[in-house]
């Protein structure tokens, strides 16, 4: 696990792998909406594909615009949703 730091906060998750996908992320409710999350997860696809995951998957629920709108602005394509979630795919883009 590794932790994202504010000079004045305590530290909150940053991305980490887990079962039910390839990176997990968490902030604080009193840091929410700040643009954390969505640099978290923007700091950790190199990381993985480095690692040789691709494609990165990330699922979460249907009802979870935070984490939706997290992921689409990452590149995260919707692939299909099922019970409730929402499965993410987000390929190693192809660079010169």
């Amino acid at each position: 696990m590794s932790w994202a730091r504010s000079k004045d906060d305590f530290p909150s998750p940053s991305p980490e792998r887990s079962d039910a996908n390839h990176i997990g992320y968490a902030v604080r409710p009193g840091r929410r909406r700040e643009g954390h999350a969505t640099g978290m997860l923007a700091a950790a696809l190199p990381i993985a594909w480095r690692l040789g995951i691709d494609p990165v998957v990330l699922v979460c629920a249907t009802g979870n615009i935070g984490s939706r709108t997290v992921i689409e602005r990452n590149s995260g394509i919707l692939t299909s949703t099922y019970d409730g979630l929402c499965r993410y795919s987000i390929g190693k883009p192809n660079l010169p």
